[in-house]
């Protein structure tokens, strides 16, 4: 398969919606994360006085809480709606190349420029960059400065050129080895290789091979 038939089986399938990625946030999580911490804070006291209550039986009558309940329960079980972002501009691109300080792989270029910026491919999508699609308010550079130079886990030594690209759900990252030219890609488990109770990491993060390549990796989730 040439590149460019690889290009539009990738762009076919994240046309749709329903197939874009392999995991989708629940509309509970997307709109928690779309609030501020006040408001964040104030919904979840809600929901938990809600269910406190029905547990209880004190709200079984009242149709306000039922409502609620309801209305929480509905969004914890849909899918979120999430548009496919436009593809990305060789500016931004070129752009996202200075501020990680290495080229990205020709493949992950060609996806960024040709089908969207970001929102497809494995788990809940290959972030994006500038203005494309984010997880958690980490766009692609940000993702990766978390991780390299930044907050808890500025003192590991994690690879330059490791590139976490996408959030396979549970605590494990997708990350495209860019030191190699097949950009082969690996996983790292946050859930077994870094301890939240402690005050700073320290140490070098262990990878588990997932894919030799890249187009490997995007060829196993075409056909997934």
């Amino acid at each position: 398969m040439s590149d460019d038939e690889l290009i539009a089986r990738i762009a076919q399938r994240a046309a749709d919606p329903a197939r874009r990625t392999d995991l989708r946030d629940s509309a509970f999580s997307a709109w928690v994360q779309s609030m501020d911490i006040g408001e964040m804070v104030s919904t979840v006291q809600q929901v938990q006085e809600d269910l406190f209550k029905v547990v209880e039986g004190s709200g079984g009558r009242d149709p306000e809480v039922q409502s609620r309940v309801a209305a929480f329960s509905q969004l914890m079980h849909q899918p979120a709606a999430v548009d496919l972002p436009g593809v990305a501009s060789p500016d931004v691109v070129a752009d996202a190349e200075r501020r990680l300080g290495f080229a990205l792989p020709d493949l992950l270029r060609r996806c960024y420029l040709e089908v969207a910026n970001g929102g497809f491919g494995p788990g809940l999508g290959i972030l994006g960059l500038e203005g494309g699609w984010e997880f958690r308010g980490s766009d692609l550079i940000r993702m990766y400065r978390t991780y390299h130079d930044e907050g808890p886990f500025a003192n590991w030594d994690w690879p330059h050129g490791v590139l976490p690209v996408a959030d396979l759900g549970g605590g494990a990252l997708a990350c495209v080895d860019t030191r190699h030219p097949d950009a082969p890609v690996v996983v790292w488990d946050e859930d077994l290789d870094f301890d939240e109770e402690d005050e700073e990491a320290s140490g070098v993060p262990t990878f588990t091979d997932e894919a030799p390549s890249l187009r490997a990796w995007l060829e196993a989730w075409l056909d997934s």
